[in-house]
């Protein structure tokens, strides 16, 4: 199984669920119970905003520091939004201990980030800040410069740069249609009851498409607006 730039497995967090439109909803407990979880995602969604919102300034601040003010900031804090809904007390189900909003595996990374200047990721202002260092060597390890490519390798490793280099381009479709990886399988948890599967290219894949429609929330007149391309 890939492993992704934090040292951890990769993992489905879909961020957002729409809620279903019930033709007659309230006939039967069935539609009752559709409709509750379908609202409680609907409302962990709206807290997240809320959550992510307040992180927006130190999330520009480190990455203004390792990519220069022209990054556009509002998609790392949608990736924020996407790893852990910007829940900070957090420890992963993956079982190698990623944390924190970012979810990052410190253990992986203690060196580095010492080195760096960030001795622990449990304050907010250094985690915030090695998630920034942490996509600043993603960034340099894309064979594309893209953002896209960046937070696949963030979310799945380097593995992208081999389908892009499969594709013979770095247009995010030819790159995923050029993928082959193998499923993933998610053992049971108390919040997932049975053993199931999804296929990993399309695990990795949807991370940056949904980073990108996430991002849209969370752009503000401050965004930059420069030579950092998405796609």
């Amino acid at each position: 199984m890939a492993e992704d730039a934090r040292g951890k497995r990769q993992e489905d967090r879909r961020s957002w669920i729409p809620a279903p439109r019930l033709k007659h909803a309230g006939t039967s407990f069935a539609g009752m119970t559709l409709l509750a979880v379908a609202l409680q995602f609907y409302c962990s969604d709206a807290l997240a905003f809320q959550l992510c919102k307040q992180y927006a300034h130190d999330v520009k601040r480190f990455h203004n520091f390792y990519f220069g003010i022209d990054f556009p900031y509002e998609y790392s804090v949608a990736q924020l939004h996407k790893e852990s809904l910007c829940r900070e007390n957090i420890l992963s189900s993956d079982g190698i201990g990623s944390e924190g909003v970012a979810q990052i595996t410190f253990r992986i990374w203690k060196r580095e980030l010492e080195r760096e200047g960030i001795p622990e990721i449990k304050t907010i202002s250094n985690h915030l800040r090695a998630q920034a260092y942490i996509n600043k060597q993603c960034y340099e390890q894309a064979i594309c410069k893209k953002l896209w490519v960046m937070y696949q390798i963030y979310n799945g490793g380097t593995l992208v740069n081999i389908e892009i280099k499969r594709a013979g381009s770095c247009d995010w479709a030819k790159a995923y249609k050029a993928c082959k990886r193998r499923d993933i399988v998610f053992v049971p948890t108390q919040s997932v009851g049975t053993r199931k599967s999804r296929p990993a290219c399309e695990i990795n894949y949807e991370y940056s498409k949904e980073i990108f429609e996430i991002g849209r929330q969370y752009r503000s007149r401050e965004s930059g607006v420069g030579s950092y391309e998405y796609w």
